[in-house]
C-alpha cells in the first residue's frame, strides 16, 4: 500500500527530520535560542533555468524579525525525476538576504519544481550573517506555485537564532 502525501506533508517531514538532527548534533541550539521565522514572497530568475547550470535571480519579501528586504539567489538547476520519469526541476544553493538596515543573512535553498502542477516545495538552511545576525543557523520549509509571469509566489515557515540584540 502506497501512501500519499501532499507537497507541503513531504517538505514539513524533510523540516521535520532536519530539526532532529539539528538538536541532536548541538543539543543546545544556539547561546540566544530560536524564535519563530516566516515569509512570503515572489521570487524571479535572470534566465530560463537549463539543467547543469547555475542561475541567478532576486527576491522582494517581508519577513518576521527582519521586515521588509530583498535577496539573491544563485541556483544549481537539476533535473527531477521520480522512477525513470522527469517531473521536474531541483533549484540548490545559496540565498544573500539584505535587510533594510544593512545586515545579512546566509542560507541555502533545495526547492523542487513540479512541472506537472506547477507547484514548488523544499527547505531552506540557514547558514550564518552578518550584523546582528552574525553567526545565524536555523530552516525551515517553503511552498508556492508558478506564477503566470514566470516568477514564483511561496510562503516559508521555520526558525532562526535569535537575533543578537534580543539574547
Amino acid at each position: 500500500m502506497k501512501i500519499e502525501t501532499t507537497p507541503f506533508q513531504t517538505s514539513l517531514i524533510s523540516f521535520l527530520s532536519f530539526l532532529a538532527l539539528m538538536l541532536s548534533v548541538s543539543g543546545n541550539l544556539s547561546a540566544g535560542g530560536f524564535v519563530p521565522y516566516k515569509s512570503k514572497g515572489v521570487a524571479g530568475l535572470f534566465a530560463e533555468p537549463v539543467p547543469g547550470q547555475v542561475v541567478s535571480g532576486v527576491d522582494t519579501r517581508n519577513a518576521t524579525h527582519l521586515g521588509k528586504y530583498r535577496s539573491t539567489l544563485d541556483l544549481l538547476v537539476l533535473p527531477l525525476f521520480e522512477g525513470p520519469l522527469f517531473v521536474g526541476l531541483k533549484f540548490v544553493g545559496p540565498t544573500t538576504i539584505f535587510a533594510a538596515n544593512g545586515d545579512l543573512v546566509k542560507s541555502i535553498l533545495d526547492v523542487d519544481l513540479e512541472v506537472a502542477t506547477n507547484t514548488i516545495t523544499g527547505i531552506y538552511t540557514v547558514t550564518g550573517g552578518t550584523g546582528r545576525w552574525d553567526g545565524a543557523s536555523g530552516g525551515g520549509v517553503l511552498v508556492g506555485s508558478v506564477n503566470a509571469d514566470g516568477t514564483f509566489s511561496y510562503k516559508t515557515q521555520g526558525v532562526i537564532s535569535r537575533p543578537k540584540s534580543r539574547k
